[in-house]
């Protein structure tokens, strides 16, 4: 049973999801303010939905607090807010998914269910992919990847993040110090140049809003 985190200040709204949620399978908690989620072990549990706005703490500063203590666990940013702005904002501090409060049940439900897939272990993650943390190499079917030192750490980006969708501002941010890098379309390139160089391509592009990690079931050929 997975066990999901509600971090939601409107009573009514916390009282429905955990409804909804427990209803379809889920073990629910829920935390109310800002600073007691900011002091909570998120690692305990499966999956976040994360309110924008919270007493205390903003749900963005709590998101931003855990992905810089490298915490992996999923995060669904749940807001009011639908602006485009916005969406790329909470992608960019390492939400996995964002998602208005007037969604639709099955929408929601399936947006978690698709998150809790993809939190398992990387190995199988990708087909035919492989990650040598120790020696710093990625290997597909057991054969090492020619990689440059910029292609390595993008694709390490990518398999840090295994559950997120990545935008090209985090993968700039990530990979250059020189913010003017933003302006360039340098990130399309070494991605090109990484698919090149696998059989199976290991990313996933979200048209508008960026890239994520390809699962062993979604994954491509380039021969396809």
């Amino acid at each position: 049973m997975s066990h999901i985190l509600i971090i939601e200040d409107e009573e009514r709204m916390a009282a429905t999801l955990r409804k909804g949620l427990e209803k379809e399978g889920f073990k629910v908690s829920i935390i109310s303010n800002g600073l007691s989620a900011r002091v909570t072990q998120i690692t305990n549990y499966d999956l976040v939905l994360l309110d924008w706005m919270l007493p205390g703490v903003s749900g963005i500063d709590l998101l931003h607090h855990w992905r810089k203590l490298k915490y992996t666990t999923p995060i669904i940013m749940l807001t009011a807010r639908d602006g485009l702005a916005d969406t790329v904002t909470g992608l960019d501090f390492g939400a996995d998914d964002y998602i208005s409060k007037f969604f639709k049940w099955p929408e929601l439900i399936a947006r978690i269910n698709s998150l809790l897939r993809r939190a398992r272990p990387e190995a199988n993650l990708v087909k035919g992919i492989e990650f040598d943390r120790t020696n710093q190499i990625f290997l597909e079917d057991s054969i090492p990847v020619n990689l440059t030192a910029t292609e390595y750490n993008i694709l390490k980006y990518f398999f840090d993040h295994p559950n997120a969708l990545i935008t090209r501002t985090s993968l700039l941010l990530s990979v250059y110090q020189d913010s003017k890098e933003t302006f360039s379309n340098v990130i399309e390139r070494h991605i090109k140049s990484i698919r090149q160089k696998f059989n199976y391509d290991p990313i996933s592009t979200i048209r508008g809003l960026g890239y994520r990690l390809r699962s062993s079931s979604s994954v491509q050929s380039h021969k396809d």
